[in-house]
């Protein structure tokens, strides 16, 4: 008996050591089946290619016919070919189509995802397919399995699939630090006459309808967030409400029927959770309730209950995802938050709001704006003219959590009404010294609904809530200047801060100031227009900074690195000979020691 079990044990460690030895399977994997003795695993796979035909027909889209060939395909709505068109082609008048459809819109190959799915060859094991990611090439599965050698058996059948690009885990991560909140009696603003008059019309300053006063007797319980940022002036400059503007909001789901919210136009919904099209489902009462955290967000992005609660955008049509599962300890995969911006993209939505926040075991080093996957589909959103606003944290020194971390999302962290940074409010920068956080908000006792009646509210603390209050803001700026950039609308909201001239880890670029964002004439993107802001070489239209300098004018500085770094047990500042260094590296890097001028402007290469 000592015998066969040894075989099997030895017949184990064998199919487990070949397998780690080639290189498409992750060594995550493995560390996870042995630390959770469990065959039960969630996993990517990621193809290298797409499906010939479709790229094929890609290359021809010129052509109307195939133009709408390929647009079917690609299940891209009206909405979002739109959206691209407005957004991404504000600095030239090239109207072709390929700017706007590209290959990360292709499917994934549904030849290859059933090749992985019949890698399945014994009835007692499952594999399910739960998503498709097209913007990664990519599929989630759970595998389901009796055995460690089961499991071992369909890993290598997928590895063996010469089409199979890797395998990794589907990250799951933890909340962040418990946001603090409390509730207030109700409310009932007496002195606020005729609330339908906020339904005037920022197109048309000759409507008969009552002009809004934006003040405390219209806001409410909001005034002081509103006031803090100048949404009150700007909305009195144009009676902007966020009309027009579509908003993908990502959260925990959705008290639909609090009272703020009956107005709302709601575009559409998914709980990526429970795979239904209900974002308002609660679970056991044992649980913590799923919907507090997303009604509190949305009411301060979109809530409208004149005299009591009022929130930026309350004429925004919105798109809802549920995306947290609040029965877990690590409440987030991130599986779930990739198909939801992926959804929320092709039907159009113009703005993401994301205050959730997503703690993971990455190192600093990796928090680099390149590495980690909802980084990356963070930043694909962007340049699909989305812009998107994401929560720093709420982990202090502990540092920003991702995808904070990318170089194109709009990061937000929390100041108190005397514009204080708060002490949960998370620091940069990133690992390539970027400043982060990007801006700052209110994110103490911030007034938003309460999940537990149709007409309560409550104050909170968290990055949460200032997050919502600059998606607002955003909005706002999109229905006023319908042509600027993703890019554009963050320049505009970083340079007109309260910290823009001297921005650091702690504050990033200061307070938002709505107003003065709404009045500030943005860089040209193409640098052959726009240039590169004295710190870069224009090369063939496009912007490279030099060392010390980022953004696509350059227009931003990195900050030095430093102690963020070094108090990282793994992370190590790269040292550079002939200037500062503004990279954090693993300490197994090859590439610990460099000699560059971080001033020096790049040489255009051919």
């Amino acid at each position: 008996m000592k015998i066969y079990l040894f075989i099997l044990i030895a017949l184990i460690l064998f199919i487990n050591n070949t397998n780690c030895n080639n290189n498409k399977i992750s060594k995550n994997i493995y560390k996870h089946i042995d630390n959770n003795n469990e065959n039960n695993i969630k996993l990517w796979v990621f193809f290298n290619l797409k499906n010939k035909n479709h790229t094929d027909i890609l290359q021809q889209q010129n052509n109307k016919i195939i133009y709408n060939k390929i647009k079917k395909i690609a299940n891209i709505k009206t909405e979002s070919i739109n959206r691209r068109k407005k957004r991404l082609n504000n600095n030239n008048n090239n109207s072709n189509n390929n700017n706007f459809i590209d290959e990360n819109d292709l499917p994934v190959s549904d030849e290859y995802i059933n090749e992985v799915l019949n890698c399945n060859n014994n009835k007692e094991t499952i594999i399910e397919l739960k998503y498709k990611s097209k913007w990664l090439n990519s599929i989630s599965i759970n595998i389901k399995s009796k055995s460690t050698i089961e499991l071992n058996n369909i890993l290598d059948c997928i590895n063996k699939k010469s089409f199979v690009d890797h395998i990794d885990l589907v990250r799951k991560y933890k909340k962040n630090n418990p946001i603090v909140y409390k509730e207030l009696n109700n409310y009932n603003n007496n002195n606020y006459i005729n609330s339908d008059n906020s339904n005037s019309n920022s197109n048309n300053s000759n409507s008969n309808l009552l002009k809004v006063n934006y003040d405390i007797n219209f806001y409410g319980y909001s005034y002081d967030s509103i006031k803090q940022v100048g949404i009150d002036q700007l909305q009195a400059e144009g009676d902007y409400n966020g009309d027009g503007i579509r908003i993908l909001i990502l959260d925990s789901g959705f008290n639909k029927s609090h009272e703020v919210f009956q107005n709302m136009k709601i575009a559409g919904e998914y709980n990526f959770v429970d795979n239904i099209a209900d974002t308002g489902n609660t679970y056991d009462p044992v649980y913590d309730d799923p919907l507090k955290h997303g009604t509190a967000t949305l009411s301060v992005l979109g809530g409208y209950k004149p005299g009591v609660l009022v929130g930026a955008a309350y004429r925004a049509s919105y798109l809802l995802a549920k995306t947290e599962d609040v029965r877990s300890e690590s409440p987030i995969e991130e599986d779930n938050f990739i198909a939801a911006i992926e959804w929320g993209e092709q039907l159009g939505a113009d703005l993401l709001s994301a205050s959730l926040g997503y703690l993971s075991w990455v190192d600093y080093f990796d928090m680099d704006g390149k590495t980690n996957r909802i980084t990356k589909v963070a930043d694909i959103a962007v340049t699909k003219g989305m812009v998107c606003i994401i929560s720093a944290g709420n982990e202090g020194e502990t540092g920003i959590s991702e995808p904070a971390d990318d170089s194109d999302v709009i990061s937000v962290g929390a100041v108190d009404i005397k514009g204080d940074r708060t002490f949960f409010s998370s620091v940069g920068p990133s690992a390539d010294g970027r400043v982060k956080p990007d801006v700052m908000a209110l994110g103490k006792n911030v007034a938003a609904a309460f999940v537990h009646s149709q007409n309560n509210y409550m104050t909170l603390d968290g990055t949460s809530f200032s997050c919502p209050l600059v998606a607002g803001i955003a909005a706002l700026l999109m229905q006023a200047h319908p042509n600027w950039s993703a890019n554009q609308i963050k320049q505009a909201l970083l340079k007109t801060s309260s910290k823009s001239s001297n921005p650091d880890q702690y504050m990033g670029h200061g307070i938002v100031d709505a107003y003065k964002a709404y009045k500030y004439n943005p860089i040209i993107e193409n640098c052959f227009i726009g240039g590169c802001s004295g710190r870069g070489t224009c090369c063939f239209g496009v912007c490279k900074c030099a060392p010390a300098y980022y953004g696509v004018n350059c227009e931003y500085k990195r900050i030095e690195c430093g102690q963020r770094c070094t108090n990282d047990f793994e992370s190590v500042c790269q040292i550079n000979n002939l200037g500062k260094s503004y990279t954090c590296l693993s300490k197994n890097s090859k590439n610990l020691v460099f000699n560059q001028n971080d001033n020096q402007l790049p040489i255009c290469k051919i």
